[in-house]
């Protein structure tokens, strides 16, 4: 078996043209991050102390909050 010498290579016929079909076992990246966002939130004692776990800035977390009705 030999080993590709440039595995960031992709050969011309697998090429993907357009956005696969969802799978069902995957959820969009907003539904996670609002979940781990609420998670976060309510175990910090702060919106300060949140924003540092989440590695943000209080005013995206203020932003992330008014968008998720938080």
């Amino acid at each position: 078996m030999s080993v590709d010498p440039d595995p960031l290579k992709i050969p011309a016929g697998n090429v993907s043209h357009g956005p696969k079909p969802a799978s069902s076992h995957f959820r969009p990246l907003d539904v996670v991050e609002e979940k781990h966002v609420r998670k976060v939130l309510s175990s910090a004692h702060t919106l300060e102390e949140a924003a540092r776990i989440l590695g943000i800035n209080v005013a995206t977390l203020w932003r992330k909050r008014k968008r998720y009705g938080i």
